[in-house]
């Protein structure tokens, strides 16, 4: 007899029908009506067929990044059991387990759910962690289920679908505790976290190392990258990244990016301490804390942790402790004035600050492998052609930004746009070409300074190995070949303005991506920090030092010395160009008349110095930062919080 809507529900939870099985019931018996009975009958014997064979199932209870509208205190989690990829059981709980115990009843309840559904029990569950395993074990091993910790590849896949319909896209990544209690830390580990926190917000470390990129080396042997948030007085707080190359891809990407686009990116586990307005907590968290009395810096200086690409799809103690150590470390760091590798005596934590260049040493085989690009062996030339190129525009712009360039680039643009707009093509493909044009725009004339026609192949280079993987959609870099070639290909049929250089580079990513068999997004963003080593390698950058002595061009540049800095990058691109057009296309031959024509400059009066020469202004240059960082020190600034 079917049970009434205040009747105890038959599965046996213990709640009512109408607050448990009811409402699934009803979307069962309103699918099977849509379907037809005969065809909605023979798909589900077919996959409870399937899921009955499975050698083991999965379950889980997984945090949603949100709650009910209507009540505060609600924080929502998502129970699933999976069994060979389909999911005999499912529910929403509107409050989160606060301890491994808790999370084991709700899997045991589902357990047994899946069990009704399928007729039987399985001989082995798989759950992700063993706190969880530890609780679930003696509960279901009297009815002869072995609980064991593994991969749960298949019941993953269903729950990033399904949180995703709870939240904005990429929230199924995001993991934020609701409560404290809910991380299943101490309250010991807790209190430390919050004191940490304290004394990083009262330090201002953000003053001191601004967005400078750090490893933090664990005493467990555990590393993670980090920087500090509040140099740009917005949010203040620490980020970490389990990879180095993804908290470069951060620091360098667009701004103005939507930060579900950084989300999609990251494929490693990130946390973020973050500081917060005592009435953004919720109402479990404010009292929480107040009733632990832990330390907090200022009412608008509550700590919040989040995490990203969690393995354990939700914060937990681990997480806790890791933030807690990078806190203290960094204010230490800061407050001792750190330099190079610095080791906090109260944590342990080492904390590491690269040196000018590539993020964490130095961008070599050792690093990152050997480069995937083919070895340069014959140049070719490297400058635009057509009646509507002029390469020798690229020195027009040197010192100032010119808003005048930027509206005749932006008017290209729009005329590519109204072109586009007549093509046969799908709207996708319409908006990741001009997303590719758009950004090809801001590179050359906000960027760069240059017009298309004064585009190089160190450009396009630039353009798709680093400037594109640093902010454009995922979408947009899997189909990088199609929108370069109707870039270029537009550009020289309407605009007079031919990259004779493009179609050589595109085919050779290509021929890259077949040879490496991966997916053409991912693999832009593994070889981005490569790209300067195999620029360098095809001479299309300046020699690092100056008139081939000891000197290098400094990391931070007075005015006038930025603008020759900038003139010799362009000048090499000139010379490279007419000198492979004169005949000298061996790269050794090439390399010293590059060598050659560069110290002829750097020694040369040049007007831009004054009458100097650009040694003379680079020597100045280093005394100046030398006096400059000796003066900081002396005097033991720091830069004030940002109003």
């Amino acid at each position: 007899m079917k049970p009434s809507r205040n009747d105890p529900c038959p599965c046996g939870s213990g709640k009512k029908y109408k607050a448990c099985c009811q409402a699934r019931e009803r979307a069962r018996a309103q699918t099977r009506r849509l379907m037809g009975a005969a065809e909605f009958d023979a798909a589900e014997a077919e996959w409870q067929g399937a899921a009955r064979q499975a050698p083991f199932w999965e379950a889980d209870v997984v945090p949603v990044f949100g709650g009910l509208r209507d009540d505060p205190d609600s924080a929502l989690a998502l129970v699933m059991v999976a069994a060979a990829g389909y999911i005999p059981y499912s529910d929403v709980l509107s409050q989160r387990p606060g301890s491994a115990e808790e999370r084991a009843r709700q899997v045991a309840r589902g357990v047994m759910g899946a069990g009704r559904e399928l007729g039987l029990l399985p001989e082995r569950l798989h759950v992700r962690d063993e706190a969880l395993a530890a609780a679930l074990g003696a509960e279901l091993a009297p009815r002869g289920i072995e609980v064991r910790v593994a991969p749960l590849p298949g019941l993953d896949e269903a729950l990033t679908s399904t949180i995703e319909h709870f939240g904005a896209p990429g929230t199924a990544i995001l993991a934020r505790p609701h409560t404290w209690r809910e991380t299943e830390a101490p309250a010991a580990d807790l209190a430390e976290l919050h004191a940490a926190a304290a004394a990083f917000y009262r330090a201002e470390p953000w003053a001191y190392f601004g967005e400078m990129p750090l490893l933090l080396a664990y005493p467990g042997g555990e590393t993670w990258a980090a920087c500090t948030m509040g140099s740009a007085g917005m949010e203040y707080g620490i980020a970490m990244y389990a990879d180095p190359e993804e908290l470069e891809m951060l620091l360098e990407s667009d701004p103005d990016a939507p930060p579900g686009e950084l989300l999609d990116r990251q494929v490693h586990p990130g946390l973020t301490v973050d500081f917060n307005p005592r009435h953004e907590l919720s109402p479990a968290m404010r009292r929480e804390v107040s009733s632990a009395g832990w330390q907090v810096a200022a009412e608008e200086a509550y700590p919040l942790l989040t995490g990203m690409r969690l393995a354990e799809r939700r914060v937990t103690a681990h997480h806790v402790r890791l933030a807690a150590g990078a806190l203290r470390a960094v204010a230490a760091a800061a407050d001792a004035g750190a330099d190079g590798r610095w080791t906090d005596p109260a944590t342990g934590i080492t904390v590491g600050m690269p040196d000018p260049g590539p993020l964490f040493g130095d961008d070599d085989e050792e690093e990152y492998g050997p480069l995937p690009w083919p070895p340069f062996t014959r140049a070719r030339p490297i400058c635009a052609e057509g009646p509507r190129a002029n390469p020798h525009a690229a020195l027009d712009y040197l010192a100032e930004p010119s808003p005048a360039l930027v509206l005749a680039e932006e008017e290209r643009l729009q005329r590519y746009r109204g072109w586009l707009d007549g093509q046969k093509l799908s709207k996708a493909a319409r908006e990741r070409r001009l997303r590719t044009a758009r950004e090809w725009t801001e590179l050359l004339a906000v960027d760069e300074r240059i017009p298309a026609g004064a585009a190089t192949e160190y450009d396009l280079r630039y353009f798709i190995y680093h400037w594109l993987p640093g902010g454009a959609p995922l979408t947009v870099l899997r189909d990088v070949p199609a929108c370069v070639r109707s870039l270029c290909g537009w550009l020289e049929a309407h605009e007079g303005i031919r990259y004779p250089f493009a179609e050589a580079v595109v085919a050779e990513l290509e021929q890259m991506v077949r040879d490496d068999g991966g997916p053409m997004d991912s693999l832009l963003i593994s070889w981005a920090p490569r790209l300067m080593k195999d620029l360098d390698g095809r001479l299309l950058l300046p020699r690092a030092e100056v008139a081939d002595g000891d000197l290098d061009w400094p990391p931070i540049q007075i005015p006038d010395v930025a603008v020759l800095r900038r003139e010799l990058r362009r000048r090499v691109l000139l010379w490279h160009d007419e000198a492979v057009r004169a005949g000298t296309t061996d790269p050794a031959d090439l390399g010293a008349e590059l060598r050659r024509r560069q110290t002829e400059w750097e020694t040369a009066p040049h007007p831009v110095a004054g009458g100097q020469t650009p040694e003379d202004r680079v020597r100045e240059n280093l005394r100046e930062l030398e006096e400059t960082f000796a003066h900081m020190v002396r005097q033991g600034l720091r830069l004030p919080r940002p109003a």
